[in-house]
């Protein structure tokens, strides 16, 4: 069996097979050409991950999250080059499983298939669901409410309701959501239908969908030009470049806010934003001339998508401080809304293209799937039913019915964050192999007209690079390789664990309690060289002192006293360990601030929820203002602590415990992986010095196993019982059935 499930393809073998298939008839239409396929890549890099996921990353990793996407994109160029070599030589449909067949061999090739089933089908579930997520939004500003358990995934609404979240859509759709046979009827109607209008698009045929991608690929990149301009004269204009560099929730000022490592917390939602330039590669059986315009289409796609993720990343951050962006599916459209830089026309202009990018990302994913099964079946590895050409359509038909149901079906029990992460760590291990493929490949002459990856020995400057990275990170970071040893947390990160957790809450009580700072750029532009524009300055200043206030009551949490605690309160202090008086008496408070001025003069529809924080914020000006002037201190503090006391209430120790316990998981998979990857390194930088490899597939494989290490556990764990799936279909019916074992 050993041989046999490592037999590969020839090339020769490869392309003979693909021409039979096109002068029987059966083949696909070739009419895509450079600029068809460049959009094509382009279409499917800059959807989902800037219209929707990009919000995650910035929360997570602050503006510093350029430097993944620098980091990102450096590893999808070297892969970039190994498709584009691979796209070359083999220019028919399969995209990476056509090549692993070649390369590793037919194992490999089923396992890379299996996967990339991870990054087409399940991607666009992601990518159905962000689509649904803006479609409402436009709805509702054109005055159609579409009932929230109509426009959300059932899990998403159970998950926040067992979260105990009590805001947003998902809570809603929970309580609104009608009971049938005892259970909630909540679905994504919106993500359901497009879904099935895309797979009836696809089904007819590449032309129609060619012309409608290429539509709707410049009507979107208009539209984000004018995000990027017009947002960044907004950040410039209104002296918003601090946000650039922000103060988190410990105190301090930086580009990373939460370090490197709240970076890496976003690897799966900036991979996600790069998946589908190797779409490009799939249509290589229907381009004119797939061995010149299939790596350029791929490289092109990639630099410009990099560059304007780079520049909205840098809008983003400007506009809105990086903590304002949790939770938040539609940030583009976010930052123009009232309360932040509030320019309606834009917020609606977003929304609009944002509906317009998503439904290219899913025709261009849609469009994937289907080849990559046709490849499979023609290899014997899946039914013949698969590989069949539509007399009329010329499209694999049966194979994009059947990625219609994958796809429509799991919309209706999945959620968002499931789907980001299964496929990001599907399409990273696709990545790896083909840029091991490209060096097990024979090597071959330069020919003109044809992509020719550039071969720079990598036999000693590989080997240095490693050597001088170890080094470097040894003199940077001296503990670092033997902290990658220790699988138990450092008291230090404990503390931090804990603060973390208090910051989190302190979060939760300044969005439900005082204003922000976007609040605070949009108060003083209504109320700009007005009488009011004096309280607007107090109310600023006054909530400057109230969150000083809680920050120092947060960190009065110490994480060995509240380990040690036999009670289940989270904040289990009496009043004189607290002691807020003392905290309250070091503020300095010169007046007393009337919001009523202000609250009357804002719309009681459209600023609802700034009304109510501003009247929250006035309760606890006005303790701050008791107890200032001696009039009653104990009134004072108890309106102050049980402010306060509200935004912790639900928490209680397991809870805390539970959050020290995912960052120890956490840090045991990174060590884990990081060990792996190191090993890796070096086992390769040996393997170099006797061969004659080439540098860039070697940094590309580097590259994405680096990534690979900013993945959790869970993402291991789904992933790897996808492929155990995987292997018991193939040795049922693949291994028996393939056209190498007969």
């Amino acid at each position: 069996m050993g041989k046999g499930i490592f037999r590969t393809k020839s090339i020769e073998s490869i392309l003979k097979n693909s021409d039979e298939n096109a002068h029987g008839g059966d083949g696909l239409k070739r009419v895509l050409t450079l600029k068809d396929l460049t959009f094509f890549g382009i279409a499917a890099i800059l959807g989902a991950g800037s219209f929707s996921s990009l919000g995650g990353a910035v929360f997570n990793g602050g503006p510093g999250v350029i430097l993944l996407f620098i980091i990102t994109a450096i590893a999808c160029a070297f892969t970039a080059y190994c498709y584009s070599e691979f796209a070359s030589r083999i220019p028919v449909a399969g995209s990476a499983y056509t090549y692993a067949y070649a390369s590793f061999g037919e194992l490999f090739a089923w396992v890379i298939g299996w996967a990339l089933i991870m990054e087409y089908s399940i991607g666009n579930i992601y990518v159905a669901y962000s689509w649904s997520d803006y479609f409402t939004s436009l709805a509702s500003k054109c005055g159609i409410n579409i009932p929230t358990f109509l426009s959300t995934s059932y899990m998403e609404a159970k998950h926040s309701f067992e979260a105990g979240t009590t805001k947003g859509d998902s809570y809603h759709a929970w309580i609104n959501a009608p009971t049938i046979a005892g259970l909630k009827f909540i679905v994504d109607l919106p993500a359901f239908i497009i879904n099935i209008l895309i797979t009836y698009l696809v089904f007819k045929g590449v032309k129609e969908s060619k012309n409608f991608s290429n539509v709707m690929v410049i009507l979107k990149m208009i539209v984000v030009a004018l995000v990027i301009f017009v947002g960044g004269y907004c950040v410039l204009n209104n002296g918003l470049t601090p946000n650039w560099v922000p103060t988190n929730d410990a105190g301090v000022t930086s580009f990373l806010p939460n370090g490197f490592s709240g970076v890496m917390m976003a690897v799966s939602g900036v991979f996600f934003a790069y998946i589908g330039f190797d779409a490009v590669s799939v249509l290589a059986e229907e381009s004119k001339n797939p061995q010149r315009d299939l790596p350029k289409g791929m490289i092109l796609s990639l630099v410009i998508c990099t560059v304007v993720y780079i520049l909205l990343t840098l809008v983003l951050t400007g506009a809105v401080d990086y903590r304002g962006f949790e939770g938040i599916g539609d940030p583009l459209a976010f930052i123009f809304e009232p309360q932040n830089l509030n320019l309606g026309w834009m917020q609606f202009l977003v929304a609009i293209c944002a509906v317009v990018a998503m439904t290219s990302v899913l025709l261009v994913f849609q469009m994937g799937q289907p080849r990559i099964w046709m490849s499979m079946s023609r290899d014997g590895l899946l039914p013949n039913a698969f590989q069949k050409i539509h007399p009329k359509y010329k499209t694999p038909s049966f194979a994009t019915l059947v990625t219609g149901l994958v796809v429509g079906i799991p919309i209706l029990f999945t959620d968002k964050t499931f789907v980001l992460d299964f496929t990001s760590i599907a399409t990273l291990f696709a990545f790896v192999l083909v840029c091991g493929g490209v060096l097990l490949i024979p090597k071959r002459a330069k020919e003109t007209g044809k992509f020719n990856i550039p071969f720079i020995n990598a036999r000693f400057i590989y080997p240095a690079l490693i050597a001088f990275g170890i080094a470097f990170t040894i003199w940077q970071f001296p503990n670092y390789f033997s902290n990658l040893t220790k699988f138990t947390l450092h008291p230090n990160t404990q503390a931090d664990a804990t603060l973390s957790f208090g910051s989190d809450k302190l979060a939760d009580f300044r969005a439900e309690n005082t204003i922000g700072n976007s609040e605070k750029l949009y108060l003083s532009k209504i109320f700009k060289n007005k009488p009011e524009a004096e309280t607007v300055k107090n109310i600023v200043a006054n909530n400057a002192l109230i969150n000083n206030a809680i920050h120092q009551q947060a960190y009065l949490i110490n994480n060995q006293a509240i380990i040690k605690n036999n009670t289940d309160s989270f904040f289990a202090y009496t009043p004189n360990q607290i002691n807020i008086s003392t905290i309250l008496d070091t503020l300095k408070l010169n007046k007393t601030v009337n919001t009523l001025a202000i609250i009357k003069a804002l719309d009681a529809v459209n600023d609802s929820a700034l009304i109510a924080k501003l009247y929250k914020q006035d309760t606890l000006n006005k303790a701050f203002t008791i107890n200032q002037f001696n009039t009653d201190k104990s009134i004072g503090i108890s309106t102050y602590q049980n402010a306060i006391n509200k935004a912790f209430e639900h928490n209680k120790i397991n809870d805390l415990k539970k959050s020290i316990a995912s960052k120890l998981e956490t840090q045991k998979i990174f060590n884990i992986s990081s060990i792996i990857f190191w090993l890796t390194c070096i086992g390769l930088s040996i393997l170099c010095l006797f061969k004659n490899w080439s540098l860039i597939p070697i940094l590309g494989l580097t590259s994405c196993l680096y990534l690979l290490t900013g993945m959790s556990m869970n993402n291991w764990l789904w992933f790897l019982g996808w492929l155990g799936l995987g292997l018991i279909v193939y040795f049922l019916f693949g291994y028996k059935n393939s056209k190498l074992a007969k």
